[in-house]
């Protein structure tokens, strides 16, 4: 989020505008403030800021949600592509329990990938394994000692910690990639991943500022419509996967 909004900030002054930070229980604000479009990078459908938004026909910026109605831009970060992408080298490299290690939902981004890891899963006849941790509050060595329980010979983690539960399997002496394949969601410190060699999706969330200004301004002029971008993303192979 920090990164969004440094990224969102320099983008909005070289274009001549200011960013205001309202938070996300006061929807007053949003009636009081001199607003031209507000950007809701984490929310879900019933956000009171999205509704208010939309009573006060504000454009709005919403990662991953569909809007069905008011003015405003969708930005597709990615994630549901990359976590399918992810999952199929798995599955190619002989993957056959895939066990899923994601943060406990809080944001669209954590939901997506869950939800296609699920709808993957049922594609191809396969029983989920998931655990979910919280990256804050939670140890790697208690969500990779469960998913190693759950007999898994290939872990997806949406939990941004890679090197973590790299240096984890290390640590139980799990042979990677024979025993256990692993790739992780990366959107920050993917040198790090890189270095010790941890196959990586590769996101780029302050990527948005940067390619949604210029659909949003054009829907600040003329006042109608939805428009839908699209967030680059990498899947980087290294040496945990086969």
């Amino acid at each position: 989020r920090a990164r969004q909004l440094n990224a969102f900030v320099r983008e909005s002054a070289e274009r001549g505008f200011t960013v205001t930070v309202v938070p996300a229980d006061r929807p007053d604000l949003v009636r009081r403030a001199y607003i031209d479009a507000l950007y809701l990078p984490d929310l879900d459908t019933h956000d009171p800021l999205l509704s208010e938004a939309e009573r006060l026909g504000i454009p709005v910026v919403v990662n991953d949600i569909d809007l069905t109605d008011g003015v405003g831009v969708c930005v597709r970060t990615g994630y549901e592509e990359s976590t399918r992408a992810a999952l199929d080298l798995l599955a190619d490299g002989g993957a056959e329990r895939i066990g899923l290690l994601a943060e406990v939902p809080y944001t669209p981004r954590d939901e997506i990938g869950e939800r296609v890891y699920r709808e993957w899963c049922r594609e191809h006849g396969r029983a989920p394994l998931v655990v979910h941790g919280d990256v804050e509050h939670d140890r790697i060595d208690r969500s990779v000692g469960e998913l190693l329980a759950l007999g898994v010979d290939a872990i997806l983690s949406t939990y941004q910690e890679g090197p973590a539960i790299y240096l984890e399997l290390e640590h139980r002496g799990v042979v990677i990639p024979r025993d256990v394949q692993l790739v992780a969601l990366c959107l920050h410190d993917a040198a790090l991943a890189g270095r010790l060699g941890v196959t990586h999706v590769c996101a780029h969330p302050e990527a948005a500022p940067r390619l949604m200004l210029d659909p949003l301004l054009g829907l600040l002029s003329a006042d109608i419509g939805r428009r839908e971008v699209h967030l680059p993303w990498e899947l980087v192979r290294g040496s945990t996967t086969r």
